[in-house]
């Protein structure tokens, strides 16, 4: 069976050789480069290459923990803000500041209350006519 498959291949390989039907391969770094639109004003890139955001955007979990707070990639341990990086989770990041208090940054916003707390409760039930 695996030698019929395997020769079934080959020759749909062969056929595409001879017929002279394009063949597909990665490009890797050669790939062409489309400039991102205008579409995204708020992501709009600076003059350094970062990007304009505010806030939490994305976290990186591991042995090189950081976040990207504020456009930046900020190691863990590291200064942003005039805050150290002192946690990294899945979906949050506190800083802690000199004079000891801390912020926390979410990497999505809350939701609304009364949204949340009804589907929470109540996940499978239909809502009220």
């Amino acid at each position: 069976m695996a030698r019929n498959v395997i020769r079934s291949l080959v020759l749909i390989c062969a056929a595409q050789l001879a017929c002279g039907l394009p063949v597909a391969r990665a490009m890797g770094p050669q790939a062409p480069f489309a400039a991102p639109d205008s579409a995204a004003p708020e992501q709009a890139l600076l003059d350094d290459g970062a990007v304009n955001v505010q806030g939490l955007a994305g976290v990186r979990l591991g042995h090189q923990a950081g976040a990207v707070i504020d456009g930046t990639w900020v190691p863990k341990g590291r200064t942003v803000r005039g805050a150290t990086l002192e946690t990294v989770t899945r979906r949050r990041v506190t800083l802690r500041y000199p004079d000891g208090h801390t912020e926390s940054l979410d990497l999505f916003p809350p939701t609304s209350a009364g949204a949340g707390a009804a589907s929470a409760s109540r996940p499978n039930e239909a809502p009220p006519k």
